[in-house]
């Protein structure tokens, strides 16, 4: 078994239930045609950036908290380099999201 297909190790019971919940979710979406899944996050964040009202920032937030699902299911394989970078990410969207909605 190479490395790749050992899950990962969640130290927190919260992220283990999480990541077991999360699992026919995953499974759902590997299933999906790649492009699809490509062309779904990039209307959410075209769509987000250029509503400049309300629903352009919820499609913002849901972006944001889909790419932080991500990122908290990856968290234990990625390195603490990348662990930064993509948080900043998520924050930046939600950020942008946030502002959106409050003006």
């Amino acid at each position: 078994m190479s490395s790749a297909d050992t899950p990962p190790e969640y130290t927190s019971p919260l992220a283990r239930a999480i990541a077991a919940r999360s699992m026919p979710l995953l499974v759902r979406i590997t299933a999906l045609p790649r492009w699809a899944f490509v062309v779904g996050l990039t209307a959410l964040l075209v769509g987000g950036l250029l509503l400049s009202n309300p629903l352009g920032g919820v499609l913002l937030l849901i972006l944001a908290t889909f790419i932080g699902w991500l990122l908290l299911l990856s968290w234990p394989v990625v390195p603490r380099t990348g662990r930064l970078l993509r948080l900043l990410v998520v924050l930046a969207v939600a950020g942008v999201g946030i502002a959106q909605i409050v003006s």
